[in-house]
Formats: C-alpha cells, sequence, structure tokens
C-alpha cells in the first residue's frame, strides 16, 4: 500500500518497491533453473548406459545443448510475464508522484487516463516486444556459458569411466557453473526490470503531457 507523500518517502517507497521486484523475479529465474537442472538429472538416468567413451561425449554434449536452450526459452518466457510487474509499479508510481505534485501545487487531483490495468498490458507488451530479442540473446549467452563450462569438466573425465561416474560429474558441474554464473541472470533480471519500470514512467508522463495523443 503506498503512502507517500513527500519526495524522500515517495524515493524510499521506489527503491524498496524495486529491490523487492527484482529479488521476486530473480527468485522465478531460480525456480526455472531448478526445474531444468531436475528435468536434465532424469534425462541421464534414463539415458544409455555404458561406458564413458567419444560417442557418449558427443550424445551428453547434444543433451545439455538441447536442455540449456530450452530452459533459454523458458527463462525468456518467465522474464517476460514477470515485466508486467515491473510496469505496473512504474505505473503506480508515476500517479504517486503527480498526486502528490496535485496536492501540492493544484490542491487538488486531476483523474489519470493511464492508470487502467489495459493501459498496463499494452504498456508491458511494447517493453517486452522490444526487449525480447535482448534478453532472449542474453539468457542463451547464459546457457552457453554453464554448457561450455561443463563441457571443460567433461573433458577431465576418464575414457572408460561408469555412467554413474559421468552422471554425478555431469550433475556436480552443471550446479556449479549454474551457481557460478547466477550473477549473469542477475545482471539481466535488474537491466530488464529497470527498463521496463522506466519506460512505464515515461509513457505514463508522455499521456500526462499530451492528453489527446
Amino acid at each position: 500500500r503506498r503512502v507517500g507523500t513527500t519526495v524522500g518517502a515517495l524515493l524510499r517507497e521506489r527503491q524498496e518497491a524495486l529491490l523487492a521486484l527484482e529479488a521476486s523475479l530473480q527468485r522465478r529465474q531460480a525456480a526455472v533453473i531448478k526445474r531444468a537442472l531436475a528435468r536434465q538429472d532424469a534425462e541421464l538416468s534414463r539415458s544409455e548406459k555404458g561406458l564413458w567413451g567419444a560417442a557418449t561425449r558427443e550424445r551428453m554434449l547434444l543433451m545439455l545443448g538441447h536442455g540449456t536452450r530450452r530452459m533459454a526459452n523458458e527463462q525468456v518466457e518467465e522474464l517476460g510475464v514477470g515485466l508486467h510487474g515491473a510496469v505496473v509499479l512504474g505505473q503506480q508510481h508515476t500517479a504517486g508522484w503527480l498526486t502528490a505534485l496535485d496536492h501540492a501545487f493544484l490542491g487538488d487531483v486531476r483523474p489519470f487516463a493511464w492508470t487502467s490495468e489495459a493501459w498496463a498490458a499494452a504498456v508491458s507488451e511494447q517493453v517486452v516486444a522490444s526487449r525480447l530479442r535482448v534478453f532472449r540473446g542474453s539468457l542463451a549467452r547464459y546457457g552457453a556459458a554453464v554448457v561450455g563450462d561443463v563441457e571443460k569438466a567433461l573433458a577431465t573425465v576418464r575414457l572408460g569411466a561408469s555412467w554413474d561416474e559421468v552422471r554425478a560429474a555431469v550433475a556436480k558441474a552443471t550446479a556449479a557453473e549454474t551457481k557460478d554464473k547466477a550473477w549473469m541472470v542477475e545482471r539481466i533480471v535488474r537491466t530488464e526490470a529497470s527498463e521496463a519500470y522506466n519506460e512505464a514512467t515515461w509513457q505514463a508522463l508522455l499521456a500526462e503531457d499530451e492528453p489527446g495523443r
């Protein structure tokens, strides 16, 4: 619930709300990654058993590549849904700022034409469409970086190792690399949440400055 009426209070609200939103988006991304790792482990469990060699290594890399591409697509979808919250937040905060200014300088509050859910949905669609290629590429690079480092780990597995040994090595390497590269996902989330928030603010100000546009 918004209670700020001074510049300082509004700025604190903005910072706290954005941090909370980013944390929520990051948790949702972490859930996508966790599901992807569980799916990978299940696929490894069903895979053909045998000794580790060049052919099994190639099949493993193909499986990992497919899994990370699927994960990246799911991350994009999840982030696209989550950015709606950033747009709504920008919409609400802009309304709060302008309401406070109206009270201070006009003594009355004029109605806003851009505070509806339909307006937020339209801006969300615009933001996601414009940023889709950017964060799809960013999340794909994250997945590729993880696979690249897992591939290095697999290169250290001795030829003739059992499938259980390989599976354990893959699980350990993938978990370590996804954790080690979590900063990549966090940076993407922060960048895109800020972009969506700022775009909503900008569009609201434009609509207010030009009511007939």
